[in-house]
């Protein structure tokens, strides 16, 4: 028996992946990361600003959603708030 992660069986953890393929959260992830950047979630689990890679988990909760990195905090927070008002 093996374990994938957090994932109940393959089949699962593969769609994931897969998913990560598809909206853009795998080629994020293979970016060197820097120590300002932060995300954006607009949709998804818990939208907000995140700062490092959490917010694959807790914004997007792995799945799909509308994200977008910036290099700083104000950036980030004034795209969130821009996003919120429209």
């Amino acid at each position: 028996s093996c374990v994938w992660g957090s994932f109940h069986n393959f089949e699962t953890a593969q769609a994931t992946y897969d998913a990560c393929l598809l909206n853009g959260i795998r080629q994020i992830l293979t970016l060197p990361a820097t120590p300002n950047e932060r995300f954006v979630v607009y949709r998804g689990v818990r939208p907000g600003v995140y700062s490092g890679r959490w917010f694959v988990s807790e914004g997007l909760g792995w799945r799909g959603g509308e994200f977008q990195r910036f290099e700083n905090q104000k950036d980030a927070n004034d795209a969130f708030m821009s996003y919120r008002r429209d």
